[in-house]
C-alpha cells in the first residue's frame, strides 16, 4: 500500500515540473511492489551454519518443484542486489536534472544495474547447490524451516578441494567483497547527492518549488527505507 501511495504522490505533486523524474519514481515503486510479491511467494530464510562456513537461503514460501524453487530464489537475489543500487540512482537522477547533465542518465540506468546483476550472477553461480551440497545440507535446510522440505541455495567458503569447487568459493568471496564495496559507494553517493541537491535548490529555486523538492526528497528517503 505504501508503494501505491508513493506512485500517487509523485504523479500528483511533481507532474508539472519533473516528468521523467516522476516516471522514474513510479517505476521504482513498481519495482518495490514486484520485490514484495516475490518475497511473499518465496519467503526466503537466511541461515548461517558452522558447517563449511555456509549461508543457506531456503525457500520457506509456497512448496513448488525444486528447479522452480531455486530459480525463484535466484530472482529474489537479483531483485535484492538491484535494490541496493536503486536509491543512489534516484539521488543521482535528481542531481543530474538539477545540474542539467541529462546526457548521463542513460549510463546511470545501465551501469549500476549491470554491476548489481553481475554480483547476483557471481553469488548464484557460487550458491547453486551441487549434488554433494544437496546431500550434505538437505537435513539442515529441513530443520531450518520447521521441518519443511523446501529447496535452497547454499553459499559456502569451504568447498571440496577440487578446481571447480575452488572456483565457486573464490567467486563467492569476490562477490561478497563487491557487495560490501557497493553498499559503501551507494551510501556515500546518497549523502553527497543529498547535499548537492539541497545546495542547488536553495540557490536556484523559489520558496514554492523548494517546498516541492523537499517533498520529493522525503519520497526518496522513503524509497530507501522500503528497499532496506
Amino acid at each position: 500500500m505504501l508503494n501505491i501511495f508513493l506512485i500517487y504522490v509523485v504523479r500528483k505533486r511533481a507532474a508539472r515540473l519533473f516528468g521523467a523524474y516522476k516516471h522514474t519514481m513510479a517505476a521504482c515503486a513498481v519495482f518495490d511492489i514486484i520485490f514484495s510479491v516475490v518475497y511473499i511467494i518465496c519467503s526466503p530464510t537466511f541461515a548461517a551454519t558452522p558447517e563449511k562456513s555456509a549461508l543457506l537461503i531456503v525457500n520457506g514460501g509456497f512448496e513448488i518443484p525444486t528447479t522452480w524453487g531455486r530459480s525463484l530464489i535466484v530472482v529474489f537475489v537479483l531483485l535484492l542486489c538491484n535494490s541496493v543500487v536503486i536509491p543512489p540512482c534516484l539521488f543521482v537522477f535528481r542531481t543530474s536534472f538539477l545540474e542539467r547533465h541529462q546526457q548521463l542518465l542513460r549510463y546511470l540506468i545501465i551501469v549500476p544495474f549491470l554491476v548489481s546483476s553481475s554480483i547476483c550472477g557471481m553469488i548464484c553461480f557460487a550458491a547453486w547447490p551441487t549434488d554433494s551440497d544437496i546431500e550434505y545440507f538437505t537435513c539442515i535446510a529441513y530443520d531450518i524451516n520447521v521441518e519443511g522440505n523446501f529447496t535452497f541455495l547454499v553459499a559456502s567458503l569451504q568447498k571440496d578441494d577440487t578446481s571447480s569447487e575452488k572456483l565457486r568459493s573464490d567467486t563467492l568471496l569476490a562477490g561478497t567483497i563487491t557487495v560490501i564495496v557497493l553498499l559503501v559507494v551507494a551510501m556515500a553517493t546518497i549523502i553527497l547527492c543529498a547535499r548537492r541537491i539541497t545546495a542547488k535548490v536553495k540557490k536556484n529555486t523559489s520558496i514554492h518549488t523548494r517546498h516541492l523538492d523537499m517533498q520529493l526528497r522525503k519520497t526518496l528517503f522513503a524509497q530507501v527505507r522500503i528497499t532496506e
